[in-house]
C-alpha cells in the first residue's frame, strides 16, 4: 500500500479501513499518514493558509476515527475524507465569524463607516438565509460543489482532483447543482410575499 491515496485500488482502501475499524493501531497510523496531505490541501484551499490548520487537520481525523464505522464505499475514502474537510472548514469559518462579531469600541466607527446602511443589512442577511436553507435541502455532493466552486470560488480543475474526477464531470455536475438551486430559489421567492 505504498501507493498515493488516490492510487490505492478499492481492496487496498477496504483491507485499510477493514484494519482500523478492528483496532490496528498501525493501520489508523498508515491512514493517517496517506490522506494527511489530502486533508492538509482541501482545509488550505478552503480556508487560505491558517495557524489553525494543523489543528483542523486533527479535527478532521478525529471525526474520521469516530465514524468510519459509517463510511459505506460507495465513494472513494478520499471523497468521504473531502466532505469531512468541506464541513471542518465551514464550522471553522461560522466560529471564526461569531468571534469576529464581539468587536472592540475601538473598531466600531470604522465598522459604521465601511457597513452598508441598516436596511442593506437586513436584505443581505435574508438572502443568505434564503441561500442557506436552499443549499440544506440539496443532497450533499450538489451542495458541496456549489459550496466550493460558486463561494469558495476553487477552480474547477482543483474540484477535479479532490473528487477524482475528469473537469467535464465537474462542470456537469455544477451544472446540475445550479439547476437544482436556482429551482429551490424560485419556490421560496414564490412562497414570500
Amino acid at each position: 500500500m505504498s501507493q498515493k491515496p488516490d492510487r490505492l485500488s478499492k481492496a487496498d482502501e477496504q483491507a485499510l479501513i477493514d484494519d482500523c475499524l478492528a483496532g490496528n493501531q498501525a493501520a489508523w497510523q498508515l491512514l493517517y499518514e496517506k490522506y494527511r496531505s489530502v486533508a492538509w490541501a482541501v482545509l488550505t484551499r478552503v480556508l487560505g493558509h491558517s495557524s489553525d490548520l494543523e489543528d483542523l487537520v486533527q479535527t478532521v481525523f478525529i471525526k474520521v476515527y469516530r465514524s468510519l464505522h459509517k463510511f459505506e464505499g460507495r465513494s472513494k475514502l478520499s471523497t468521504w475524507l473531502y466532505t469531512i474537510c468541506i464541513h471542518v472548514a465551514m464550522d471553522y469559518r461560522r466560529k471564526v465569524s461569531r468571534q469576529k462579531k464581539t468587536t472592540d469600541v475601538d473598531d466600531l466607527p470604522q465598522l459604521a463607516s465601511n457597513d452598508p446602511d441598516p436596511h442593506q443589512q437586513a436584505e443581505r442577511a435574508e438572502a443568505i438565509s434564503i441561500l442557506g436553507r436552499a443549499l440544506s435541502k440539496m443532497k450533499e455532493p450538489k451542495r458541496n460543489i456549489i459550496v466550493l466552486y460558486d463561494i469558495m470560488e476553487v477552480p474547477a480543475d482543483e474540484i477535479a482532483s479532490m473528487l477524482g474526477t475528469p473537469v467535464p464531470t465537474v462542470r456537469s455536475r455544477l451544472f446540475y447543482a445550479r439547476r437544482e438551486l436556482a429551482r429551490l430559489l424560485s419556490r421560496t421567492k414564490g412562497v414570500k410575499k
